[in-house]
């Protein structure tokens, strides 16, 4: 039987499109790394940075392609098959990220939160926290419609505001919000997407 990450889901949407094959895509996660992750986590050439969630890697290898020391964790086996870095991303299911305390320049998600029941969201942010001061969570939220709202895989729908009120209670100082982040399945004249949060922990 299949289930929400199955070698299917991961063929489908990182392997089989169109923009895919012709490596259209490659542009978008370049982009994506430079403006929205290198340029405000202001990374240098060799900052370690982890991608919690990293799925096949497409990030990891952008951010290794502008000399990033980039590493990828995902509890998916399914999507290993698919990972376009393996030597530089690991495939297990952890109740602790097994890394040392703040081993890292920056952590980040790429929508993955929505992705985590609400009642598990707290002690997952919290154990990323542990391993940077620094982190970048881009999130689908409901302001961004069907796509967020209509996708049987995304636990945790709620609105931009519902995330970043999130962020400050555990204690975070929050950034909402790039003008670099589009949305990809759309024209950028139609609109950013919403749900980009620099948070930082100056404890």
């Amino acid at each position: 039987m299949n289930t929400p990450y199955d070698s299917i889901y991961y063929k489908t949407r990182y392997v089989d499109p169109f923009h895919v094959r012709l490596r259209v895509a490659n542009v978008y996660y370049l982009w994506l790394a430079f403006f929205c992750i290198i340029i405000p986590g202001k990374l240098k050439k060799g900052s370690k940075v982890l991608d919690v969630g990293c799925g096949v890697g497409n990030l990891v290898w952008a951010l290794r392609f502008f000399g990033i020391d980039a590493y990828g964790i995902d509890p998916s086996t399914s999507a290993k098959r698919y990972c376009r870095i393996p030597q530089y991303c690991q495939y297990k299911n952890v109740e602790k990220l097994p890394y040392e305390d703040f081993s890292f320049d920056l952590i980040y998600t790429n929508e993955v939160l929505e992705h985590i029941e609400e009642e598990n969201l707290n002690r997952i942010i919290i154990d990323m926290s542990r391993l940077s001061k620094k982190m970048i969570h881009m999130i689908g939220v409901k302001e961004r419609g069907e796509m967020i709202i209509n996708d049987p895989t995304h636990l945790t729908i709620k609105k931009e505001n519902w995330w970043g009120k999130k962020f400050k209670r555990l204690g975070f100082d929050v950034k909402m919000g790039n003008l670099f982040y589009f949305f990809p399945h759309k024209a950028p004249i139609s609109g950013f997407k919403r749900g980009y949060f620099y948070i930082s922990n100056n404890k």
